[in-house]
């Protein structure tokens, strides 16, 4: 059986219901959780704010940080001081007016305290300090936006503790689900 028909422009709509969900790019969402145990001292975005990638949402205070800082600034004065005696050492070597034995002590002592700097400055690299905020024995630090986004989940309070295991904020690029 053979049917015909004019040819005519017409909408074709088609619709598909289905249940679905919608997700961050995993590339383009972080949640951000301080390295070091701390108390909230300046909550800096809310909920909702657009951020830009080094923005400051929160700043932290911690003891933990503060002692790290001090062993830091402490070894630092150490090596300093063993780089004087090995100096002295080695002119009085030179001169032959000590024996080995002393400015081999020195030496030791001298390698043995840069690798005490080295290690309580590792300790602060990985708290995530920036060569700068190193020089002195305060103890706050602020939790910065690692991408560009929007806060799309946060949790911190003024006075509250902070901990690695709880993150404070979660930021997502939202121009793509």
């Amino acid at each position: 059986h053979l049917e015909f028909h004019t040819v005519e422009f017409r909408k074709i709509v088609e619709t598909l219901r289905t249940n679905a969900e919608t997700l961050y790019s995993p590339s383009r969402h972080v949640r951000v959780a301080p390295r070091l145990p701390g108390i909230v001292r300046d909550v800096k975005a809310i909920l909702g704010q657009k951020v830009e990638a080094g923005s400051i949402l929160v700043t932290l205070e911690s003891t933990d940080l503060g002692q790290a800082k001090s062993d830091y600034l402490q070894a630092l004065t150490l090596v300093r001081l063993r780089e004087k005696t090995w100096e002295q050492e080695r002119n009085l070597a030179d001169k032959k007016i000590t024996s080995g034995r002393e400015l081999l002590a020195a030496e030791t002592a001298l390698a043995e305290a840069r690798l005490a700097a080295d290690r309580a400055l590792q300790k602060l690299v990985v708290f995530g300090l920036t060569p700068g905020q190193m020089k002195d024995i305060d103890p706050r630090l602020d939790l910065q936006a690692p991408i560009r986004g929007m806060i799309v989940e946060a949790s911190a309070v003024s006075g509250e503790s902070a901990s690695p295991d709880k993150p404070l904020f979660t930021v997502a690029d939202t121009e793509r689900l």
